[in-house]
Formats: structure tokens, sequence, C-alpha cells
């Protein structure tokens, strides 16, 4: 039997971060995961494994494929779990949505299944192309590669997950030599080599030039490095800067940023006001900035408003964005299920213990609770539990995901920030 191509030791490890609980192996199908399935239960005969399936729903057949793929997956010791994408209405299948909806399935089915890290077979190939596609953005937050470890894409739905990569430093060809050599058959995906995708272009470029793949492989593990420093140094700046209101979920800021690094800090806090899956884009923050240093008294951006006030500034979730403005309908009310949590406006975790409950906006643009007719303050409501999410996804965005590192210098970091649990 040929020997594995990556460390055992390294591949335990990955149930050992999740605190023994069951691992999570995104699966396509194709023969970087399920060789990375094979080397998982090779390293570990008897932990519990899942093999999470998403059936995009796009091309013909592609039920099919999921459920060949269900069916290798058992037979290399995993319990397989597919989902399915739908696509209602006019809703985009283009790759990013794609890539959105796969997430936020993994998510769903990793949380389901008790998982807190999900391992995907993103091999050293896929870094180089990854860089590829990215170098024209300026900038190590434009050009990181992928990392080791790094908090699940999608929000809220990946709250509290961690994508391992243990095959970044794993070349696709060393890989798959060693798949076909256990005798793996896989699901060869026609659209890896349709050039209307990037990535496939980018998969053709360097298939010319090997050498041009290990350089810029080793060029976005680097700047991915130095990104996650810089989160860490602006995750830092928050927990010294921001208090967090528990009534809203606004943040309060001593003052405002003053270099690109507490600016990626201040781009998370606005975006976890505003409830959107990511930091706002840091060019709109540093105008944002520029407007209130200039002396404007308050200024929108992407759903959130950063207000002056006595002590500082107020960054919250802009009313517009609430009530409804042109081109932005209101927000919707949200029924309450006794006993079922939910997450409204991306902010806010609610439970129910009784029957008639409903999340809605009051007209002076706040959330409140509604029942019979009647508005409930949050924290009035004896029956409902409410939680603000805003510090946590801060901390998702920004925060250390290397489950190894040394943790100490972040614990005042997570008890300024909250936590992720």
């Amino acid at each position: 039997m040929a020997a594995a191509p990556v460390d055992p030791n390294a591949l335990r490890a990955l149930w050992r971060a999740g605190g023994d609980r069951p691992l999570a192996v995104a699966v396509s199908g194709g023969g970087d995961s399920l060789a990375l399935l094979a080397l998982l239960r090779q390293a570990s005969p008897h932990q519990s494994l899942f093999a999470l399936i998403v059936d995009h729903a796009v091309q013909n057949g592609s039920a099919a494929v999921a459920a060949s793929a269900a069916l290798r997956a058992q037979s290399l010791g995993a319990q397989p779990v597919i989902r399915r994408l739908s696509w209602a209405g006019e809703a985009a299948t283009d790759q990013a949505s794609a890539r959105r909806g796969r997430y936020r399935a993994l998510a769903e089915a990793a949380k389901d299944v008790g998982a807190v890290v999900i391992a995907v077979a993103h091999t050293e190939d896929d870094q180089a192309e990854t860089t590829l596609i990215k170098y024209g953005r300026t900038g190590l937050w434009g050009q990181a590669g992928m990392r080791a470890w790094s908090p699940c894409p999608v929000w809220p739905e990946g709250q509290g997950l961690v994508l391992a990569r243990p095959l970044l430093t794993l070349g696709r060809a060393r890989l798959r030599a060693w798949a076909r050599a256990q005798g793996l058959v896989w699901h060869e995906d026609q659209a890896n080599a349709n050039p209307a995708f990037a990535r496939a272009r980018a998969r053709a470029i360097l298939q010319a030039d090997p050498g041009l793949s290990a350089r810029l492989a080793a060029h976005g593990a680097r700047a991915a490095a130095a990104a996650a420093r810089r989160n860490a140094a602006a995750l830092a700046w928050a927990a010294a800067t921001a208090r967090f209101d528990d009534r809203q979920g606004a943040v309060l800021l001593a003052g405002l940023p003053q270099n690109a690094i507490e600016l990626r800090g201040f781009a998370a806090l606005v975006g976890a006001a505003a409830g959107r899956p990511a930091a706002a884009g840091p060019h709109g923050a540093a105008r944002l900035v520029a407007a209130l240093k200039a002396g404007a008294r308050a200024q929108t951006l992407g759903g959130a408003i950063v207000r002056r006030n006595r002590d500082g500034f107020m960054i919250g979730r802009d009313p517009g964005a609430l009530l409804g403005r042109s081109g932005v309908p209101p927000q919707a009310p949200q029924a309450l299920l006794p006993g079922v949590p939910g997450i409204v406006d991306r902010r806010l975790w609610l439970q129910t213990h009784a029957d008639g409950y409903e999340a809605a906006v009051t007209p002076s643009a706040q959330w409140a609770l509604r029942r019979n007719g009647r508005w409930i303050s949050l924290d009035a409501a004896k029956d409902v539990s409410a939680r603000w999410l805003t510090a946590a996804h801060a901390l998702h965005v920004l925060g250390p995901s290397d489950p190894f590192a040394d943790c100490d210098a972040f614990k005042g970091v997570q008890l300024a920030l909250g936590s992720l649990s």
C-alpha cells in the first residue's frame, strides 16, 4: 500500500480541534475530496466521520452525481449527508451564488451532525489558482490565499464553524497518484475545464508552467499569513476601542481608526452592525471615516449608520434599511416558533417558549416583539430569550481561527467581544 502523502498525526488533529466531536468533510465526488476522505479514515479508523455532499441542482444529472458520491463515501467508512440547493424564483446560479449556497448547506449540515470543523480538500494547486485569480487586486488583503484554518465564510449560518484545509501544501498530482494507488474512482466535473470560469482559465495557465504554480502558491500562503496577523491587530484595536450595546446591537466607539489596520477593524464592526456577511468594503469605510473626520454628523454605509455621540461614535443599523426606502423594501416581520431558535436581520438571535410572538421593526426603526397586536420590548418578554450577535460576528470575521494557536493574547479580546458559542 502506498504511503500516505500527509502526516496521519496532522489529520487526527482535526478531530482534536473540534473537541473530539464528529468531523465533517466537504465531498464533491471528485478525486481530491474522496482522497481526503480516504486519508482521514485511514488516519483514524474509529472516530466519527461525515461526508457532506452538496447537490447544486444546476447541471443535468447532479442528483445522480451526489448519490454516487454518497455511495463512494460510505464505502470509505464515512456517513454521507446530501443537501440539495433550491433556486427559488429568480435566484442567480452563477459561481458566487453557488459558492454561498454551498457553504450555507455545508454549515447547516455540519451543525446537524454535531461538527464544528469542516475539512475541505483544497490543495497547493487550488492555492495557486486562487492567488492567480486575485493577483490583480491591490494589497495583502486582496492577494491573500487560503489559510489552513479559517472561519466558515457565511453568516450567520457559519457562526462557530471552522474550515480546515489539511492539503494546502500537497500538489494535486501527488494526491491523485496516491488515490489511484488506493483504487479510488471519482467523478470528473466538466465545469473544471470550462474557460467561461475564471478558475478553469487559471488552471490552464498554471498547468503550462508548474514553476509558476509553486511560486504563486507560496506567495498566496505568505500573504494569507500576513493578512491573518493584521486581522489579529485589527481585532485588538476593536476590543480596545469598542463597547457593545445589548439593547439594539449597536457598537459604541471611543474613536475613529487612524491607519489601515485599524480601518480593517472598523470595517468589521460596521459590517457586523449592518448584518452583512463580511466586513464592509475598505474603500467605502475609508470614505466614511474621512467624512466623519471632516465634521459630518452621520454617515451610512451598506446598511449601517455611524453617528457622532457624546462619548465618540455609535455604529448602528441604518433606519432606512429597516423601514425601507427607494429600492430597499422594509424588513418583514418574522414569526417565532416555540422552542425553535431563529436569527433576525442576521444580527439578533431569538427563542421563545410561547405561541404567538413575532419579531418586527417598530416605527422608530427598532427591533421589538409583537404579540396579539401589542408591542413588547426585547428585554420585557419573560418567555423570550434574545441575544445580539454583533460582537460574535466581529470576532468571527477577525478572530484567530487556528485552534492550536496560543490564545492567551486573545483572552481579553474574547472577553470584550463576546463568544462564538
